[in-house]
């Protein structure tokens, strides 16, 4: 499942709103967007298609609609990953407020005009829109999406996690196809100690690059703070064997030799 389109989908499920009078800015709909409405339908169809045997001698209590109807609730619910809407939010406060204090004055007011100019395209968004390249769609520059990453690697340094997050989420939504932005995006999610959420970004970033050693590893240390600790050993024995394989920093070697420590 090497599809970078399914991820946005799964991984977001969601859109910016319109710019509001006098400031620009995107919020994420509840529930109103058309994206929304489209999202509903194909999970509506594709779980009205499934095929669910009735139970012959009725002793269930479940019946197959009602199998249904959980089924769709649970993907429904599955979808719908509320903190990437304050995410993006504060992401775009923070490129309009802070963008110059970290960028050259020249960079800063082409990121600032990219993102002003994509407002309008965001918010005509439609699922088939996940189909695309967002970076694309919007006319997002090159140098917008690197004065991005600049910006979120600064606020990691800051000790600001939530920054930096909400930066990450945001560039892995505009490009969902560079398994770096999925990386940092989990390392800042587990800073935030949003472990769910750093263990779905690091499957994210090893379904674009199985090779990504540091993925398995942190991925290894999410498990292990949820104490899911088969899920963990999983992880860390497919990093050993990268390990051994290819030569590799004696930081990695001590970090999962850590992990196997706090396993036994």
């Amino acid at each position: 499942m090497n599809d970078p389109n399914y991820m946005y989908a799964l991984m977001h499920g969601e859109v910016p709103q319109k710019k509001t009078p006098g400031e620009v800015e995107m919020k994420v709909k509840s529930g109103t967007s058309q994206f929304d409405n489209d999202l509903e339908k194909k999970i509506d169809s594709y779980v009205d298609e499934l095929e669910l045997e009735e139970d012959p001698t009725h002793k269930s209590l479940v019946n197959a609609k009602a199998k249904r109807e959980s089924i769709r609730l649970e993907i429904k619910e599955a979808i719908k990953l509320p903190e990437l809407s304050k995410n993006i939010n504060t992401a775009m406060e923070i490129i309009f407020n802070e963008g110059k204090k970290y960028l050259s004055p020249e960079s800063a007011e082409i990121l600032t005009r990219d993102f002003s100019n994509a407002a309008e395209i965001l918010d005509q968004l439609t699922i088939e829109g996940a189909n695309v390249n967002l970076q694309e769609l919007t006319k997002i520059s090159d140098e917008s999406m690197k004065s991005l990453v600049e910006i979120a690697i600064a606020k990691f340094s800051e000790a600001n996690y939530v920054g930096s997050l909400s930066l990450f989420s945001l560039l892995t939504i505009l490009n969902p196809s560079y398994s770096e932005y999925w990386f940092r995006f989990g390392l800042a999610a587990q800073k935030c100690e949003q472990l769910e959420l750093a263990s779905r970004a690091y499957a994210a970033a090893l379904e674009l690059d199985p090779n990504l050693l540091g993925a398995k590893v942190f991925g290894a240390e999410c498990f292990l703070s949820r104490n899911l600790k088969e899920e963990a050993r999983t992880e860390i024995l497919a990093a050993k064997k990268m390990v051994e394989e290819n030569a590799t920093d004696p930081m990695w070697l001590e970090l999962i030799a850590n992990i196997e420590a706090s396993l036994k």
